[in-house]
């Protein structure tokens, strides 16, 4: 059911709310999760909006909260649970007003096919490759992004890593009828993986882990030199600042590496 919500809130804490229980005793309790979701750039937060997928015992709800002059107008959306799983897993929304005002608003949809190997956002994967025909399923459904797992893996590869597929990720490919591709754990993988990555239709790489590697090598070293100990140097402006260089100096190398540079 979608409405307009005017809503007030009060942040209880422990000992005000055990306060108030005893006047609800007459009433059922009920246990629900509240999963936020949005882009890594939060899209969807600068648009002030919010998106949520609701989980109870036994069913689910997507939610979408819209600004309006007064308060948010909410749209609803009942789930079944494995469309709740597709959404929390691989972030494959089902068809409906939602995605449609998602989209609308020019927020790009990337869904994820094939586990991904590694831990991320508290998932974790042994990883799989992608099925090319539930890619093209996926593809079909209007998603902007695909990303598929090919082989590579969130987080360090381990030193037998066998490398990414590529006849699988032509296949991809071929089955998605030039669908953009993404490539998740993009960090340390060879430049002549990557390259080929990239000429069979992977136009989205994302590096966490490499990056998070160069602020901490370099923040060693600053600190291991003492000259967190000279002056100010203490100051988190100053301590954290060879860090943001590094990352900066290492974005720009990739940018150039992956062709992508001055391109925006």
């Amino acid at each position: 059911m979608n409405h307009l919500e005017i809503e007030y809130k009060t942040l209880l804490d422990k000992e005000e709310y055990q306060s108030l229980l005893p006047l609800f005793t007459d009433t059922e309790l009920v246990v629900q999760t509240n999963h936020y979701i949005d882009t890594p750039d939060q899209l969807i937060r600068k648009e002030k909006m919010a998106l949520r997928v609701r989980t109870f015992t036994n069913q689910a709800e997507l939610t979408l909260k819209v600004p309006e002059t007064v308060g948010h107008f909410e749209y609803n959306q009942t789930l079944s649970q494995k469309e709740t799983q597709a959404i929390l897993l691989h972030q494959q929304f089902p068809d409906g007003e939602i995605k449609d005002l998602i989209v609308s608003k020019g927020i790009s949809i990337e869904c994820e096919v094939g586990g991904i190997g590694g831990e991320e956002d508290g998932v974790t994967s042994m990883g799989e490759l992608a099925d090319p025909a539930e890619c093209a399923t996926i593809a079909n459904l209007g998603v902007d992004f695909l990303a598929a797992g090919i082989g590579n893996i969130h987080g360090k590869y381990p030193a037998d890593w066998a490398g990414l597929n590529f006849d699988r990720l032509g296949e991809i490919q071929e089955s998605t009828n030039g669908k953009p591709l993404v490539l998740h754990g993009g960090s340390g993988i060879p430049a002549e993986q990557v390259a080929k990555a990239i000429s069979l239709g992977v136009s989205k790489i994302n590096v966490n882990t490499e990056l998070q590697l160069e602020f901490a090598a370099a923040t060693r070293k600053y600190i291991e030199a003492g000259k967190d100990l000279e002056g100010k140097g203490y100051d988190p402006r100053k301590l954290l600042k060879p860090g943001a260089d590094a990352i900066q100096a290492k974005v720009v190398a990739m940018m150039e590496q992956f062709g992508s540079a001055g391109k925006a």
